[in-house]
C-alpha cells in the first residue's frame, strides 16, 4: 500500500457497488461521491497517475454509461485486486451500449492476464529507473556530509562502486556504509573469522589476516560447492562497535509478485547493526540489527545522518570491547 496526501472529503460517500469498465480491465466500486469514487480492480495503478473508466448505471429512464477521468490519490491491495481512490477532474453521461456489459466483459477478461503483466513489467522498469536515480543523489548526499564529518575517528564511511554494490538478484545497491570504531586503550583482542571463498563466492579480503589460515579442502561437505573453500583465519580487533548502512533495492520484484500483481516500488533502507564480543568463540557477531524502508529518500537520509551523528557522540575513548 502506498498512501498518498489525506484526502480532502468534502461530499458524502455512498457505499454502492457499481460496475466499472477500463480499456483492458474491468472493476467494481465500493463507494461514490460528487468529487470521487473508490474502485476495485484488476491491474497495476499507482499514486498519482491518471485513469480513466466507465460506470455502468441503472435509472428509470435506462441504462447509461457515467464516463470519468481523474488522479489516483490513494491505492490498496486487496488479494490479486488493488483499490483505488480516484479524485474525479471530468465526467459524461452517455447512453450503455447494449453489448457492453456482456461482449466488452469477455473481451477485457481474456485480454487482462496479457496487460497486468505489460504494466507490471513497465513497473519494474520505472521502479529500477527510480533506484539508479536515487542511489546516486543519495550517493553524492553522502559523500557531502563524509566530507563535513572527515576529522571524526570514530567513524570510517565506505562508498562501494556501483559493480560492487549492485544486487543483481534483489536489485540492492549499496550506497554508502558507516562502521562506529572505539580506540580501545589494551591490545587489539585476536578474532577468529570465517568465511567461503572460490567459485559463486569470489575471493576474500585476507588483507588483514595474521598467522596460519586454514582451508579446508573438502568444501562440499560444508555445504559449498567444490570449487570453493571453507577458511578460517584470525586479525586483530579493528574496534567495530556498529555499523550503519543506506541501500536502495526494488521492493516486489520477485516471480512470485509477478504472478499477483503486486506491484514494483522504488525503497531505501537503513540499517543499523550492533556490534558485540563472543569471547567464548573469540570472534565479533553482527548479527543483530534493525531496519526500516522508506519511499522517500530525502527522509531515509536524514534518518541515517540522524544515527551517524548519535553514533559519534555516543562513543566514549575509554570504551572496553569486553569486561574484566
Amino acid at each position: 500500500m502506498r498512501p498518498g496526501p489525506p484526502e480532502e472529503r468534502k461530499d458524502k460517500r455512498i457505499d454502492v457497488a457499481l460496475p466499472v469498465f477500463l480499456e483492458n480491465a474491468t472493476g467494481v466500486t465500493r463507494d461514490v461521491s460528487a468529487s470521487g469514487v473508490f474502485l476495485w480492480i484488476s491491474g497495476m495503478y499507482a499514486y498519482g497517475e491518471s485513469i480513466s473508466f466507465s460506470m455502468g448505471r441503472k435509472t428509470e429512464s435506462g441504462k447509461f454509461m457515467l464516463k470519468c477521468r481523474g488522479d489516483i490519490v490513494r491505492t490498496e491491495w486487496r488479494d490479486d485486486t488493488v483499490g483505488v481512490a480516484v479524485r474525479l477532474i471530468k465526467t459524461a453521461m452517455e447512453p450503455m451500449p447494449s453489448h457492453l456489459s456482456a461482449t466488452d466483459a469477455l473481451r477485457s477478461a481474456r485480454e487482462q492476464p496479457r496487460n497486468i503483466n505489460q504494466r507490471w513489467d513497465k513497473a519494474l522498469a520505472s521502479a529500477i529507473e527510480t533506484v539508479d536515480r536515487w542511489s546516486s543523489l543519495l550517493r553524492d548526499k553522502a559523500l557531502e556530509a563524509f566530507k563535513q564529518r572527515r576529522g571524526e575517528t570514530t567513524l570510517k564511511w565506505d562508498f562501494p562502486s556501483i559493480a560492487v554494490a549492485t544486487n543483481p538478484h534483489s536489485r540492492r545497491v549499496t550506497v554508502c556504509s558507516v562502521t562506529v570504531v572505539c580506540l580501545f586503550p589494551k591490545a587489539s583482542l585476536a578474532l577468529g573469522r570465517s568465511g567461503i571463498r572460490g567459485g559463486i563466492y569470489g575471493d576474500l579480503n585476507l588483507s588483514r589476516a595474521f598467522g596460519e589460515i586454514d582451508a579446508r579442502e573438502s568444501a562440499s561437505e560444508a555445504g559449498v560447492s567444490e570449487e570453493s573453500d571453507f577458511v578460517n583465519w584470525k586479525e586483530p580487533d579493528d574496534g567495530r562497535i556498529a555499523g550503519i548502512e543506506l541501500a536502495t533495492y526494488v521492493a516486489n520484484a520477485s516471480h512470485g509478485d509477478r504472478q499477483r500483481g503486486t506491484a514494483p516500488l522504488a525503497r531505501v533502507v537503513v540499517r543499523a547493526t550492533s556490534v558485540r564480543y563472543d569471547g567464548y568463540h573469540q570472534e565479533i557477531e553482527e548479527n543483530h540489527y534493525r531496519q526500516k524502508s522508506y519511499s522517500d529518500p530525502t527522509e531515509a537520509f536524514e534518518v541515517f545522518l540522524a544515527l551517524v551523528r548519535e553514533s559519534s557522540i555516543l562513543i566514549r575513548p575509554d570504551m572496553q570491547r569486553y569486561e574484566e
